[in-house]
C-alpha cells in the first residue's frame, strides 16, 4: 500500500497501481469528485457504481459541471426499485445497496458489455449506511481480488469521517492511498 500526497494526480497513480482508494474529507467531497471525474472521463471507459447519488442525479451534476459521461455506464445502487426505473444500456439498477451479489453480477456484465478500463465507487460511506463493516470489507476485498484478476483499475470513495478502523483495514487491500 503506497499513500501518496495531492502532488501525486490520480492519473499517476492509475498508471502504476489498480486498486486507489481516495479518502476525502466530507466538507470538499463534491469538488474532489468533480475533480476526480474531469481528469478520469476522457481517458478511460467507466463503470461508475453509484450508492450515494442516483444515477438521475450524477447525470444532472455532469452536465452542469461540463463532464462528457458518453464513455461511462453506470450501475445505480439506491434508486428505489419500485419507482419504474428500467435498465437501459448505460445504466442498470440494483435493488438496493444490500444486494452485494446483485452488484458483482452488474459490475461483470456492464464491464463485459463496454469493455470498460476502470470502476469507480461512489461511495464506501454511503454503502456502510445499509451493510455492516464486515460484509462491506468482503465485497471490497472480492472486488479488488476482481479487478485485479481482469487487469482493469478501480477507485473506491471513502469518507475520511467514516470509523477510522473502516479506513485503516480497507487500506490494506488497497495498492495506493490518495488523501484529499
Amino acid at each position: 500500500m503506497l499513500k501518496v500526497n495531492k502532488k501525486n494526480s490520480i492519473l499517476d497513480q492509475l498508471n502504476r497501481n489498480q486498486n486507489i482508494v481516495v479518502i476525502c474529507n466530507s466538507e470538499y467531497y463534491e469538488k474532489t469528485m468533480i475533480d476526480l471525474h474531469k481528469a478520469v472521463s476522457k481517458k478511460f471507459k467507466i463503470c461508475m457504481i453509484t450508492i450515494h447519488k442516483s444515477f438521475p442525479a450524477l447525470i444532472k451534476k455532469f452536465k452542469e459541471q461540463g463532464i462528457d459521461y458518453s464513455n461511462y455506464c453506470f450501475i445505480d445502487c439506491i434508486s428505489v426499485e419500485n419507482s419504474k426505473v428500467k435498465d437501459s444500456e448505460q445504466c442498470i439498477y440494483t435493488p438496493s445497496p444490500v444486494a452485494l451479489t446483485e452488484l458483482a453480477i452488474a459490475v461483470t456484465k456492464m464491464r463485459q458489455m463496454h469493455k470498460t478500463d476502470l470502476i469507480i465507487l461512489d461511495n464506501i460511506s454511503s454503502m456502510l449506511i445499509y451493510n455492516k463493516e464486515p460484509t462491506v470489507l468482503r465485497f471490497l476485498n472480492f472486488m479488488m481480488a476482481k479487478v485485479r484478476k481482469a487487469e482493469t483499475k478501480a477507485i473506491y470513495l471513502i469518507l475520511k469521517e467514516s470509523r477510522k478502523e473502516i479506513v485503516a483495514d480497507l487500506t490494506l487491500f488497497a495498492d495506493a492511498v490518495i488523501e484529499s
